[in-house]
Protein backbone atom coordinates (compact mmCIF):
# COMPACT_ATOMS: atom_id res chain seq x y z
CA UNK A 1 0.00 0.00 0.00
CA UNK A 2 1.52 3.32 -0.90
CA UNK A 3 1.78 5.80 2.02
CA UNK A 4 -0.89 8.15 0.06
CA UNK A 5 -3.55 5.23 0.07
CA UNK A 6 -2.73 4.49 3.52
CA UNK A 7 -3.02 8.36 4.63
CA UNK A 8 -6.39 8.51 2.67
CA UNK A 9 -7.32 5.57 4.51
CA UNK A 10 -6.38 6.43 7.58
CA UNK A 11 -8.39 10.02 7.03
CA UNK A 12 -11.43 8.20 6.30
CA UNK A 13 -11.35 5.68 9.08
CA UNK A 14 -11.06 9.16 11.20
CA UNK A 15 -13.78 10.80 9.99
CA UNK A 16 -15.99 7.24 10.35
CA UNK A 17 -14.98 7.19 14.03
CA UNK A 18 -16.11 11.08 14.38
CA UNK A 19 -18.84 10.51 12.79
CA UNK A 20 -19.47 7.21 15.29
CA UNK A 21 -19.07 9.19 18.06
CA UNK A 22 -21.12 11.91 17.17
CA UNK A 23 -24.32 9.78 16.53
CA UNK A 24 -23.23 7.93 20.41
CA UNK A 25 -23.58 11.44 21.95
CA UNK A 26 -27.05 12.37 20.29
CA UNK A 27 -28.20 9.13 21.25
CA UNK A 28 -26.43 9.75 25.16
CA UNK A 29 -28.00 13.52 25.14
CA UNK A 30 -31.49 11.96 23.97
CA UNK A 31 -30.79 13.97 20.55
CA UNK A 32 -32.27 10.88 18.77
CA UNK A 33 -34.72 9.08 20.51
CA UNK A 34 -35.38 5.04 21.07
CA UNK A 35 -36.63 4.02 17.47
CA UNK A 36 -36.33 6.70 15.99
CA UNK A 37 -35.11 6.07 12.11
CA UNK A 38 -31.49 8.20 11.81
CA UNK A 39 -31.80 10.22 8.56
CA UNK A 40 -28.09 10.15 6.99
CA UNK A 41 -28.87 13.22 5.30
CA UNK A 42 -29.80 14.51 8.25
CA UNK A 43 -26.23 13.77 9.89
CA UNK A 44 -24.27 13.86 7.03
CA UNK A 45 -25.72 17.74 6.68
CA UNK A 46 -25.09 18.42 10.17
CA UNK A 47 -21.83 16.81 10.47
CA UNK A 48 -20.79 18.16 7.15
CA UNK A 49 -19.57 14.89 5.98
CA UNK A 50 -20.62 12.62 3.02
CA UNK A 51 -23.12 9.83 3.44
CA UNK A 52 -20.43 7.10 2.93
CA UNK A 53 -18.83 7.37 6.51
CA UNK A 54 -22.07 8.11 8.66
CA UNK A 55 -23.08 4.63 6.92
CA UNK A 56 -20.09 3.38 8.02
CA UNK A 57 -20.37 4.82 11.64
CA UNK A 58 -23.93 3.30 11.68
CA UNK A 59 -22.75 -0.24 10.96
CA UNK A 60 -20.62 0.05 13.26
CA UNK A 61 -22.87 1.50 16.07
CA UNK A 62 -25.09 -1.48 15.20
CA UNK A 63 -22.23 -4.33 16.20
CA UNK A 64 -21.95 -2.38 19.39
CA UNK A 65 -25.28 -2.69 20.05
CA UNK A 66 -26.71 1.54 19.82
CA UNK A 67 -29.05 1.19 16.46
CA UNK A 68 -30.75 -1.61 14.57
CA UNK A 69 -31.46 -1.98 10.76
CA UNK A 70 -34.76 -2.52 9.01
CA UNK A 71 -34.08 -3.62 5.63
CA UNK A 72 -34.58 -1.02 3.04
CA UNK A 73 -35.57 1.71 5.92
CA UNK A 74 -32.76 2.12 7.27
CA UNK A 75 -31.09 2.66 11.25
CA UNK A 76 -33.08 3.04 14.14
CA UNK A 77 -31.79 3.93 17.66
CA UNK A 78 -32.12 1.04 20.08
CA UNK A 79 -34.64 1.03 22.85
CA UNK A 80 -33.27 0.30 26.02
CA UNK A 81 -35.70 -1.81 28.41
CA UNK A 82 -35.31 -1.70 32.33
CA UNK A 83 -34.76 -5.34 32.11
CA UNK A 84 -31.81 -5.16 29.95
CA UNK A 85 -30.71 -2.53 31.85
CA UNK A 86 -31.12 -4.81 35.28
CA UNK A 87 -28.50 -7.37 33.50
CA UNK A 88 -25.96 -5.02 32.81
CA UNK A 89 -26.26 -3.50 36.21
CA UNK A 90 -25.58 -7.60 37.66
CA UNK A 91 -22.94 -7.91 35.39
CA UNK A 92 -21.40 -4.34 36.64
CA UNK A 93 -21.80 -5.66 40.29
CA UNK A 94 -20.23 -9.01 39.70
CA UNK A 95 -17.27 -7.37 38.13
CA UNK A 96 -16.41 -3.70 39.38
CA UNK A 97 -16.13 -4.48 43.14
CA UNK A 98 -13.92 -7.38 42.34
CA UNK A 99 -11.92 -5.26 39.67
CA UNK A 100 -11.57 -2.53 42.89
CA UNK A 101 -10.23 -5.08 45.51
CA UNK A 102 -7.86 -6.32 43.42
CA UNK A 103 -6.89 -3.14 41.77
CA UNK A 104 -6.19 -1.95 45.60
CA UNK A 105 -3.74 -4.85 45.87
CA UNK A 106 -2.05 -4.43 42.68
CA UNK A 107 -1.78 -1.22 41.45
CA UNK A 108 1.59 0.44 40.78
CA UNK A 109 2.80 3.93 40.44
CA UNK A 110 2.01 4.54 37.06
CA UNK A 111 -1.37 3.63 37.89
CA UNK A 112 -2.10 5.65 40.60
CA UNK A 113 -0.84 8.81 38.68
CA UNK A 114 -3.20 7.80 35.72
CA UNK A 115 -6.23 6.83 37.98
CA UNK A 116 -5.53 10.42 39.72
CA UNK A 117 -5.11 12.85 36.80
CA UNK A 118 -8.67 10.84 35.42
CA UNK A 119 -9.97 12.38 38.91
CA UNK A 120 -9.03 15.36 38.66
CA UNK A 121 -9.80 15.44 34.49
CA UNK A 122 -13.29 14.67 35.38
CA UNK A 123 -13.65 17.58 38.14
CA UNK A 124 -12.88 19.78 35.79
CA UNK A 125 -14.75 18.30 33.07
CA UNK A 126 -17.60 18.39 35.52
CA UNK A 127 -16.65 21.77 36.91
CA UNK A 128 -17.37 23.04 33.08
CA UNK A 129 -20.26 20.92 32.25
CA UNK A 130 -18.49 19.19 29.46
CA UNK A 131 -20.65 16.55 29.35
CA UNK A 132 -19.19 14.63 26.64
CA UNK A 133 -15.62 15.28 27.48
CA UNK A 134 -16.79 13.64 30.92
CA UNK A 135 -18.10 10.70 29.36
CA UNK A 136 -14.95 9.85 27.58
CA UNK A 137 -13.46 10.55 31.23
CA UNK A 138 -15.84 7.97 33.09
CA UNK A 139 -15.36 5.04 30.65
CA UNK A 140 -11.60 5.54 31.03
CA UNK A 141 -11.96 5.53 34.44
CA UNK A 142 -13.32 2.41 34.76
CA UNK A 143 -11.12 0.69 32.24
CA UNK A 144 -7.85 2.39 34.01
CA UNK A 145 -9.20 0.22 37.80
CA UNK A 146 -9.79 -2.98 35.65
CA UNK A 147 -6.37 -2.77 33.74
CA UNK A 148 -4.66 -2.35 37.64
CA UNK A 149 -6.18 -5.65 38.18
CA UNK A 150 -3.28 -7.33 36.31
CA UNK A 151 -6.15 -9.79 34.95
CA UNK A 152 -5.70 -10.41 31.75
CA UNK A 153 -9.60 -12.11 31.70
CA UNK A 154 -10.72 -9.65 33.76
CA UNK A 155 -9.79 -6.50 30.91
CA UNK A 156 -11.07 -8.32 28.46
CA UNK A 157 -14.49 -9.05 30.30
CA UNK A 158 -14.90 -5.64 31.64
CA UNK A 159 -14.08 -4.42 28.22
CA UNK A 160 -16.93 -5.65 26.53
CA UNK A 161 -19.18 -4.86 29.37
CA UNK A 162 -18.10 -1.15 28.86
CA UNK A 163 -19.83 -0.73 25.85
CA UNK A 164 -22.96 -1.87 27.51
CA UNK A 165 -22.25 0.72 30.38
CA UNK A 166 -22.05 3.39 27.90
CA UNK A 167 -25.55 2.00 25.64
CA UNK A 168 -27.47 1.92 28.83
CA UNK A 169 -26.31 4.28 31.51
CA UNK A 170 -24.30 7.30 29.47
CA UNK A 171 -27.32 9.35 30.28
CA UNK A 172 -27.61 8.73 33.83
CA UNK A 173 -23.84 9.30 34.24
CA UNK A 174 -24.73 12.81 31.73
CA UNK A 175 -27.25 13.52 35.03
CA UNK A 176 -25.23 13.17 38.27
CA UNK A 177 -21.60 14.23 36.55
CA UNK A 178 -20.64 15.92 39.83
CA UNK A 179 -21.35 12.94 42.36
CA UNK A 180 -19.76 10.09 39.71
CA UNK A 181 -16.79 12.70 39.87
CA UNK A 182 -16.90 12.52 43.54
CA UNK A 183 -17.42 8.70 43.65
CA UNK A 184 -14.52 8.16 41.69
CA UNK A 185 -12.31 10.25 43.95
CA UNK A 186 -13.00 7.91 46.78
CA UNK A 187 -12.71 4.91 45.03
CA UNK A 188 -9.14 6.16 43.90
CA UNK A 189 -8.52 7.17 47.77
CA UNK A 190 -9.41 3.68 48.47
CA UNK A 191 -7.01 2.04 46.10
CA UNK A 192 -3.99 4.96 46.80
CA UNK A 193 -4.58 3.54 50.37
CA UNK A 194 -4.05 -0.09 49.51
CA UNK A 195 -7.76 -0.54 51.73
CA UNK A 196 -9.26 -3.03 49.06
CA UNK A 197 -12.56 -3.55 51.13
CA UNK A 198 -13.43 0.10 51.04
CA UNK A 199 -12.98 0.50 47.60
CA UNK A 200 -14.81 -2.77 46.81
CA UNK A 201 -17.71 -1.49 48.99
CA UNK A 202 -17.42 2.32 47.03
CA UNK A 203 -17.10 1.01 43.47
CA UNK A 204 -20.56 -1.51 44.53
CA UNK A 205 -22.30 1.46 45.26
CA UNK A 206 -21.63 3.75 42.37
CA UNK A 207 -22.90 1.01 40.00
CA UNK A 208 -25.82 0.96 42.42
CA UNK A 209 -26.02 4.74 42.26
CA UNK A 210 -25.84 4.43 38.70
CA UNK A 211 -28.34 2.47 38.19
CA UNK A 212 -30.90 4.19 40.46
CA UNK A 213 -30.71 7.38 38.33
CA UNK A 214 -31.48 5.21 35.18
CA UNK A 215 -34.65 3.73 36.50
CA UNK A 216 -37.58 5.63 36.31
CA UNK A 217 -38.85 8.07 38.62
CA UNK A 218 -42.04 6.33 40.03
CA UNK A 219 -40.02 2.94 41.00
Amino acid sequence: MTTTRKSRDEGAASVSNRVQVAIRDGIIRGQFEPDQRINVDRVSRDLEVSAIPVREALRSLEVEGWVYFIPKRGAFVSSRTEEEAQEVFEARLMLEPQIALLAASRRTEADLESLDDLVRAGYEASSRDDLTKFLDINTEFHRMMAACTRNSVIIRLYSRILGYVELYYGAAVVQRIAMSAREHEAIYRAVLARDGKEAQRLASEHAGATFETFLPADN
